[in-house]
């Protein structure tokens, strides 16, 4: 495809992304989701690059003129706006983040209704929408306007998801934090305050240019020396948009996430998000996949691994994990 790749349309920032290409993604995915007595409902959330402010803009104001509400998570994570996608049967999720790229790229990543990536046929249809080869989409008039809405409440939604996950306190427990400068910044270091952790936060304050500077998940070593120089038990350095985290432990090595391929060999269930939805009859807008994979765990009495498009839900008999980075076809 011309623009969409494999993660969404990314470019560098008024070179080859612009707010005329994010207008006009807006005003198709306005009117794509449009169905008689239906009013279209897409959330957005960005990341903490300087462009994140017109390219929401942009996108709201095409998503308005063609009738869609707009609902704006602002500075928040990527795996957010996918919780909240299913959560709240929004029509769909946009991401406005190029993920561990320099802050002068950006990118507009577009989840589907199920939480996932758009479907590449769609994002086809767009790329001729933009490039004038398909019908001109009409203007919403009158009441049919769409509105925008501060929604930094969904935001607090998803942390307060991600602290009933917790099962096991970290009371007692220093961690290091790496926030990239990025999304994490937002939530990462209250979360693990909330669960008992003595927090030690570095790269925590973004100004639109620093995200991914010379830290976060694509510089490890900085979390390494973190952890290291302070004694922290464990550490998490994450990169801009915040679907990406690396760990180390106590020493300062890295976590080996391959490691979870031991799984298969030792009779447990593994399978994708998918698989386990239609296995056991889940409907993925209404599952926790958590609570979810940790039931069937107990069901079947083995431990059950679910894994995603960069990460993994696992459960045995007694705890779940969580893993980032965990390659489907690996």
């Amino acid at each position: 495809m011309k623009y969409f790749g494999t993660d969404g349309f990314r470019g560098e920032a008024n070179v080859t992304l612009n707010v005329e290409h994010a207008y006009k993604v807006g005003r198709f995915l306005g009117n794509y989701f449009q169905k008689e007595d239906h009013k279209v409902r897409v959330v957005i959330g960005k990341d903490t690059r300087l462009s994140g402010y017109m390219f929401e803009t942009a996108l709201a104001s095409g998503l308005t003129a063609s009738g869609a509400d707009v609902y704006e998570l602002h500075v928040t994570t990527t795996p957010s706006v996918s919780y909240l996608v299913r959560k709240e049967n929004f029509d769909c999720g946009i991401m406005i983040s190029a993920s561990h790229n320099p802050y002068f790229d950006n990118g507009i990543k577009v989840i589907n209704g199920k939480g996932h990536k758009l479907e590449p046929e769609i994002e086809e249809q767009i790329e001729k929408y933009i490039d004038g080869e398909s019908e001109e989409i009409p203007m919403a008039k009158r009441e049919a306007i769409g509105r925008c809405f501060d929604y930094t409440k969904g935001r607090d939604e998803y942390i307060e998801y991600l602290k009933d996950l917790v099962k096991e306190p970290f009371d007692g427990k220093t961690v290091a934090l790496d926030l990239a400068n990025g999304s994490a910044s937002m939530i990462a270091k209250e979360i693990f305050e909330s669960m008992g952790a003595q927090v030690i936060a570095r790269h925590d304050e973004p100004n639109g240019t620093n995200i991914n500077r010379e830290c976060g998940s694509t510089h490890i070593e900085v979390l390494q020396a973190l952890v290291y120089d302070t004694g922290a038990d464990i550490g998490f350095a994450y990169d801009g948009d915040a679907d990406r985290c690396l760990a180390v432990d106590d020493d300062g090595k890295v976590i080996d996430y391959s490691l979870l391929h031991m799984f298969e060999g030792y009779g447990s269930l593994v399978m994708t998000a998918e698989e386990f939805f239609e296995k056991y009859g889940y409907e993925p807008s209404k599952c926790n996949v958590a609570r979810c994979v940790e039931e069937i765990s107990k069901k079947e009495r083995r431990t059950v691994v679910v894994k995603t498009d960069h990460s993994a839900v696992i459960a045995d008999l007694k705890y779940i994990y969580f893993c980032a980075d965990y390659v489907i076809n690996n």
